[in-house]
């Protein structure tokens, strides 16, 4: 409600996300927003969500002049369709399943000094070792 310019004093990034997860009932849930910091009451209309911290396989288009350039032909399409199947580093697992919370950050960088880029976040955890 209301754009971002209510929620801008407490961003850390000004760039907004999409988080996908998954709510207690493991229904898929798209959350919009931006990533804040010393918020004790969100502004009326705003939710604030706190997911733990984790690590994350990035993928992402090179900088490019226009965000249309960035997102591509199928809208975000592009980097998402890469990250549905790029592999984790050596060492690391997805953790992006049915019970996994997070199962997908999306960052867009558009219309930056450097230009535009696309990101998609997918959750990695260290490998159990193998026998």
């Amino acid at each position: 409600m209301g754009g971002y310019k209510p929620i801008l004093p407490y961003a850390v990034d000004e760039k907004p996300i999409n988080v996908w997860f998954h709510d207690q009932q493991g229904r898929e849930v798209y959350f919009q927003g931006l990533f804040v910091k010393d918020v004790d009451q969100p502004p009326k209309g705003y939710t604030l969500m706190r997911f733990p911290s984790g690590d994350y396989l990035a993928v992402t288009t090179e900088w490019m002049e226009t965000n249309e350039e960035a997102v591509g032909p199928a809208d975000n399409g592009r980097c998402n369709q890469y990250a549905g199947t790029a592999a984790p580093p050596a060492g690391w697992a997805r953790a992006d399943g049915p019970e996994s919370l997070i199962f997908r950050i999306e960052k867009e960088n558009a219309r930056t000094p450097q230009g535009s880029r696309y990101e998609v976040w997918v959750p990695i955890q260290k490998a159990a070792p193998q026998e």
